[in-house]
């Protein structure tokens, strides 16, 4: 599984926010969640900005079935919960509904709804707190997990 992340500039309400994206891409097993796990959890713990996990370029498709996928997310939405997830999967859309912890979280298919929730749906309390003079963490995550 590669991860990368950077923070990308969205209007929203008339203000421009810094908001950090995160993505998954690649094939998905339980040994690359593992890896990653606790780098990302590491970052969200110190964040309290607005994050958009991209879960679009995911190769595999049963990557939803993974326990331990599924735990990490968890944990990311318990580390912050400012998050709006971005996947086409119905599988995850189905899982994510039948969870408590995912209340008040929201999912996106594709770039014309993550627009739509940034500008319309979302609480506009969690874009208004200053958030561009937090620090810059970006870990530069821009690296390959591989798989033995």
């Amino acid at each position: 599984m590669q991860v990368s992340n950077e923070f990308v500039a969205f209007d929203m309400h008339g203000i421009t926010t810094k908001v950090m994206l995160i993505k998954l891409s690649g094939v998905v097993d339980n040994r690359s969640v593992m890896n990653v796990h606790d780098v990302i959890l590491s970052i969200l713990e110190e964040f309290a900005g607005l994050y958009v996990l991209d879960l679009n370029e995911i190769e595999n498709e049963e990557f939803i079935n993974l326990t331990n996928f599924r735990k990490m997310l968890s944990d990311f939405i318990r580390a912050n919960h400012n998050c709006i997830i971005l996947s086409k999967s119905r599988k995850l859309e189905l899982w994510i509904e039948n969870y408590s912890v995912f209340n008040g979280i929201y999912l996106a298919k594709n770039d014309t709804e993550l627009v739509q929730v940034l500008n319309e749906k979302a609480p506009s309390d969690i874009f208004l707190k200053d958030v561009n003079n937090e620090p810059d963490i970006r870990l530069h995550l821009d690296y390959l997990i591989k798989d033995v």
